[in-house]
């Protein structure tokens, strides 16, 4: 039973490549060789005496014929053809909520106050002297702030805040830890 069933996936697997047909059928036979038969000695025939040489243009070469290069249907294996380069979409549209110019620029005060505020707190950090997981808190905190400012940079301004909002509560955790 379990030989079946193996039978019956590598049949599956291989139909996938080629035709089982194509797949088992013997390779295409070579040409017979021959095998010439030994030179017999040919009888030595007298020379006849050399004739005056009659000036006679050389014929012209015939023209060279293009090679044409080996197409995939003179291969005995079948490759597909390959796959067309993917254009390069455009990048995905920023989802952020519909604010109002009121509303965003308060997100967007938040959001400066917020890492104003940590970049004061980071700045009562010695970073050299943390050790171990507070050294992973501190660049977490500065990546944070990067990534608020590149936000606020790009006008997510929701996205800022929260960004800023960690960055800021994760420093003042680390500073709260160092006294």
């Amino acid at each position: 039973m379990r030989a079946l069933v193996w039978m019956l996936v590598i049949g599956l697997g291989l139909s996938g490549c080629a035709s089982l047909k194509e797949f088992f059928s013997p390779a295409p036979s070579a040409p017979p060789l021959r095998s010439e038969p030994a030179p017999a000695e040919v009888p030595v025939q007298p020379v006849p005496p050399p004739v005056a040489p009659v000036m006679v243009a050389p014929p012209a070469p015939p023209p060279p014929h293009p090679q044409r290069p080996a197409s995939p249907a003179d291969s005995p294996f079948r490759t597909a053809p390959p796959p067309p380069e993917p254009s390069p979409a455009p990048p995905p549209p920023v989802l952020s909520p519909q604010v109002s110019t009121e509303e965003e620029a308060r997100l967007r005060g938040d959001a400066q106050n917020r890492m104003a505020g940590t970049e004061t707190l980071l700045r009562q950090v010695d970073s050299k002297k943390l050790g171990g997981q507070k050294q992973e808190n501190f660049r977490i905190i500065e990546s944070l702030l990067a990534s608020a400012k590149d936000a606020l940079y790009s006008r997510d301004t929701q996205r800022a805040r929260t960004l800023a909002e960690k960055a800021y509560l994760l420093a003042e955790d680390l500073v709260r830890s160092l006294r």
